[in-house]
């Protein structure tokens, strides 16, 4: 029987949501980039900062520099493209990131998504690569290359977030400080004019007032006091 003219199709499913390429090479999309990062220089020098801070140094040592092909020649049989934090430093150095000159600021999401699946590779090919079958090393030090792997996958993560939500800007130097205001000088005190030793003045002679007060070791003053005391004649 065939259906009558009057009934509608039903609506075409929703359009998947946008993928970033080379980014969802862990199972998970990334959020998308804001919209508009007017600094994209200071954007990844931050993201560097936080990949490379000492608190991850126990983990994220492991993807400093390339894979010695000396030591693991079989690296190239399963990862097809190499990647390391190394690597990354030295092209954000180089612009390799930045956005071309004839683009806008919106156009700058291209470039740093492209630094995001760099840094996210870097670590999913050292997951890839640790288990291979052929893989030699110890148990513990297995994990502690997945476990390495996955920290810094989640750091990545997390700083591209806050990142994304508040893109750093360049500082605003502060104007220096008003100069303050020099003090008026004091006049100078008026001051009695000093006597000599001779005369029953002065301290120079003797290390504190009380030694002169209290005769100390000169003559003048004792015997000025003998003369005062010495009955009249």
């Amino acid at each position: 029987m065939m259906p009558s003219s009057s009934t509608t199709p039903p609506p075409p499913p929703p359009p998947p949501p946008p993928i970033i390429q080379g980014v969802d090479i862990v199972g998970t999309n990334m959020p998308t980039l804001a919209p508009n990062i007017e600094y994209p220089r200071l954007y990844l020098e931050a993201a560097l900062k936080a990949l490379f801070a000492d608190s991850l140094r126990r983990y994220n040592y492991l993807f400093l520099e390339p894979i010695p092909l000396l030591h693991f020649p079989d690296y190239p049989d399963y990862i097809k493209d190499p990647m390391d934090l190394g690597t990354i430093k030295r092209r954000v150095t180089e612009g390799h990131y930045d956005p071309s000159p004839s683009s806008s600021s919106s156009s700058s999401s291209g470039p740093i998504s492209a630094f995001w699946s760099d840094v996210l590779r870097t670590f999913e090919n050292a997951r890839v690569y640790n288990a291979r079958p052929t893989n030699t090393l110890r148990p513990r030090d297995r994990k502690h290359v997945d476990k390495s792997a996955a920290e810094m996958t989640k750091k990545a993560n997390a700083c591209r977030k806050k990142l994304d939500a508040d893109p750093p800007k360049p500082k605003v130097a502060k104007p220096p400080p008003k100069p303050k205001a020099a003090k008026a000088a004091r006049p100078p005190s008026a001051s009695p004019p000093s006597r000599s030793l001779k005369d029953g003045g002065g301290a120079s002679a003797f290390s504190s007032p009380a030694k002169l007060f209290l005769g100390g070791s000169h003559s003048g003053g004792a015997s000025r006091a003998r003369t005062s005391t010495s009955p009249a004649s």
